[in-house]
């Protein structure tokens, strides 16, 4: 699936489905306003342990230009040194967020 757009009152929303080697996916939905990320929802076919640890990812993207986003999900990574995913790399979380907002990871 290509990146799609659209807007609504929190901004321009921008979406993905980006498919991970191995065949899972994820589907960021980033609503932008003035080029920086103001709400983020992250959804796939992945695990991500402890479950709760998605809705940090998703806060620590606020803010975030095309230019931040690698930073902010590497941060996000090596902060958490709980967070354990299964089905996908930090490096698809970056690609797929990046390829939401229109530019390739």
């Amino acid at each position: 699936m290509e990146a799609r757009s659209g807007s609504s009152e929190e901004g321009s929303l921008k979406e993905t489905v980006y498919k991970v080697e191995g065949g899972k996916t994820i589907r960021p939905r980033l609503w932008v306003e003035g080029g920086s990320i103001v709400r983020a929802e992250i959804y796939g076919d992945f695990f991500m342990y402890p479950e709760e640890a998605i809705f940090d990812l998703e806060k620590i993207l606020v803010g975030a230009t095309v230019g931040d986003v690698k930073k902010r999900v590497e941060q996000f990574f090596t902060s958490r040194a709980n967070v354990e995913v299964m089905g996908a790399t930090l490096e698809d979380f970056s690609r797929a967020i990046l390829r939401a907002l229109g530019a390739e990871g």
